[in-house]
């Protein structure tokens, strides 16, 4: 039997994405969480992308602990061509995930399985 803490494990899950112009192109996302980058694979793709990949930090309690106490317990989240031109991006709120996953709901209230 292990006495270690269990790490918390934040995983982003990148499905598709659209509207980045109607040219060729091999995009990436990248996040980055407590200063951790990971970045997907390229997709390449006109009119839409599809990733289909997982971005996964895993944190343990002292350190999720250090990044919810300095306010940088938030992912953020870029496109970005293979140029490094970022494209788009997204900031997605660890608090607020949290308390989705304690409560079981979405923002539009459907329940999580």
């Amino acid at each position: 039997m292990s006495h270690w803490p269990l790490p918390h494990i934040v995983r982003v899950t990148i499905l598709e994405g659209d509207g980045f112009g109607p040219d060729l192109k091999a995009l990436q996302v990248s996040g980055t969480l407590g200063g951790v980058l990971k970045s997907s694979l390229y997709s390449v793709g006109a009119q839409k992308h599809v990733w289909q990949s997982t971005l996964s930090w895993d944190l343990t309690p002292e350190q999720l602990r250090t990044l919810q106490a300095s306010g940088l317990d938030s992912c953020k989240l870029v496109v970005r061509r293979k140029d490094g031109t970022a494209l788009g991006w997204a900031v997605i709120d660890l608090r607020r995930a949290r308390l989705q996953q304690q409560y079981k709901r979405d923002p539009q209230g459907a329940e999580q399985i």
